[in-house]
């Protein structure tokens, strides 16, 4: 019987419909209610170039590890379903885990979910000296 492999990719570079493992930081948790009292928590992962916020609702198979055990600011491990729905993206999670220090052999790295400029730094920094050289 044949394998399955799900591919290790970044959670930017998911196409909608695309199940795939990544490493995204939960870079926010809410508990809030729906208008009709409903609790739920909404949840925030993130790499450097997409934010995908999402409901955990009470009947999920998630909702008491997500109150309990996601911590904001850990970094995970998913496996999970990338959705643009009318609401925005969202992710159906198969499977998660704290992300560890075994995993950077398989690509991890914090510094993978820091949110930065799509533009060099350094390339930047020039233009503004040159802009500053010009206005002297």
């Amino acid at each position: 019987m044949a394998t399955r492999t799900v591919p290790l990719v970044a959670l930017a570079d998911m196409a909608p419909g695309q199940e795939a493992d990544l490493f995204a930081l939960l870079s926010a948790k809410q508990e809030l209610l729906t208008r009709e009292g409903k609790k739920y928590h909404r949840v925030t992962f993130r790499d450097a170039r997409r934010e995908v916020s999402f409901p955990v609702w009470t009947e999920s198979i998630w909702a008491d590890e997500c109150q309990r055990q996601w911590t904001p600011g850990l970094f995970y491990k998913l496996r999970a379903l990338y959705r643009e729905t009318s609401y925005g993206p969202q992710l159906e999670i198969f499977k998660i885990r704290e992300a560890t220090e075994a995993d950077r052999a398989d690509g991890f790295d914090p510094s993978m979910c820091q949110a930065h400029s799509r533009f060099d730094p350094v390339q930047m920094f020039r233009e503004l000296v040159a802009l500053a050289d010009e206005w002297i």
